[in-house]
């Protein structure tokens, strides 16, 4: 079905609030068609690590008091 399977990974920082975070991608991506007509999908995870949060002791569940 498919003709070329790729992986993409990838890794950065973001920041909310002024706190910096790190996060990482991995991600298959499926190429399929001949000639000029292609077709690509791909499916992917993300994983984000507040370091911050995890240091102090707070989850997310207290940001929104539930």
């Amino acid at each position: 079905i498919f003709k070329t399977i790729n992986l993409r990974i990838g890794g950065g920082y973001w920041a909310t609030f002024g706190a910096k975070r790190s996060g990482c991608i991995v991600m298959p991506i499926f190429i399929s068609g001949i000639g000029n007509n292609h077709f690509e999908s791909s499916i992917g995870v993300t994983l984000l690590y507040d370091k911050l949060s995890y240091d102090i002791g707070v989850s997310n569940a207290g940001y929104f008091d539930e």
